[in-house]
């Protein structure tokens, strides 16, 4: 992964940014990471909101936002479900 980090002053935030290899991408848990990240109680985690039997997502490309200064995190990139191509989103 290549990391990027920029710091800030006073009226500009520090932000950290990485791009993932594809292999990297293909090793990122969606649900692992919307659990540890975006839930904040078991209901929220994504075993629980995704529908029975959906094929699992995999990232085939991803990239990452965190800027410190107001702790925003993103995630965006291409997603693949099961064999179907993949989708470009933002998480």
């Amino acid at each position: 992964m290549v990391l990027t980090l920029a710091f800030g002053t006073a009226n500009t935030p520090t932000v950290l940014t990485g791009v993932a290899t594809p292999q990297q991408a293909a090793a990122i848990s969606v649900s692992d990471l919307t659990a540890g990240v975006g839930a904040q109680n078991d209901p929220q985690k994504w075993q629980t909101v995704s529908p029975a039997g959906l094929a699992p997502l995999a990232f085939t490309g991803a990239a990452v936002y965190l800027k410190l200064t107001t702790s925003k995190f993103v995630v965006y990139g291409a997603v693949s479900c099961g064999t179907a191509l993949s989708a470009s989103g933002m998480a």
